[in-house]
């Protein structure tokens, strides 16, 4: 017994086992198609702002040369020949023109940074598309990591769940099972059959009340005076052909009323019979 309680332990612990294994690489899978959700809405985000600093760089370069077509010839010829020069020297363009350039180049700088291929050039260097890239690897690291606390206890709420819903099934089967042996035995006692009961001294008619894999009680008058306990006897269901309905068996608790037969047949025909009743009702 102890032996066979060992057993049963391995085999639930190792079926437990099998099941955490199997949530683990569920709730991995599910985990994962979500951060892949996530990295492609903050890749079209990406994508969307970097159209948007194109968009800004055509506009600021537009106005770079528009702007460049307003500087005086003091201006254009300070610039040629780099001398530098005061706010105050300078025409409203040429400061407009300073102030478009700067603009420019951060516009072509975070382009690149939110472009295919983008590199930080240094720690503080960030922009959409790496900020993406950077929370993706550390969302899956995270959904792989063998100590996440979110996956352990998410795996042992399922496992619980399943259990109880196993559970629950386990104990509607073993209702339902209950419920057919409770119909099988109100149709033995409900159906009553015709039958005649033949022993060493004579057969008398009867009729049954309680039929079951094992053996059959069938309601006679004055059964005792025609047959004793552990006599062989036959039954069989009347008007009915011997070998389609006969069976063979010992009787038992003969009385006035009735007696008890106990089967030694390999199969009760006579439930057969009260089945086929059941069937064409």
């Amino acid at each position: 017994m102890t032996t066979e309680r060992s057993a049963a332990n391995t085999t639930k612990a190792l079926r437990l086992e099998q099941i955490r294994v199997e949530l683990n690489q569920r709730w991995i899978e599910q985990e994962l198609e979500r951060v892949n959700e996530v990295f492609f809405s903050a890749l079209k985000d990406a994508v969307e702002h970097c159209e948007q600093l194109r968009s800004e760089l055509a506009s600021q370069q537009l106005l770079e040369q528009e702007t460049k077509a307003n500087l005086t010839i003091a201006d254009k010829l300070r610039f040629k020949l780099g001398i530098p020069f005061s706010s105050a020297s300078m025409s409203a363009a040429a400061q407009q023109l300073s102030t478009i350039s700067e603009r420019i180049e951060q516009l072509q700088n975070e382009i690149l940074l939110n472009s295919p291929g983008a590199i930080a050039t240094s720690p503080d260097t960030s922009s959409k598309l790496l900020t993406a890239i950077a929370q993706n690897d550390r969302a899956l690291r995270l959904a792989k990591a063998s100590n996440n606390s979110t996956r352990s206890a998410w795996v042992e709420e399922q496992l619980q769940n399943q259990l109880i819903d196993e559970r629950v099934q386990l104990d509607a089967r073993r209702k339902q099972v209950t419920q057919t042996k409770a119909d099988r035995k109100a149709l033995r006692s409900n159906v009553e059959l015709i039958v005649t009961v033949e022993g060493q001294r004579g057969m008398l008619t009867g009729v049954t009340k309680d039929i079951s894999d094992t053996g059959v009680f069938v309601e006679l008058k004055d059964a005792d005076k025609t047959f004793t306990e552990g006599e062989l006897l036959t039954v069989q269901v009347k008007d009915l052909p011997a070998e389609s309905t006969a069976v063979r068996g010992v009787a038992v608790r003969v009385s006035s009323n009735g007696l008890g037969v106990r089967l030694i047949s390999t199969k009760n025909t006579l439930r057969m019979q009260i089945e086929n009743q059941d069937h064409s009702q």
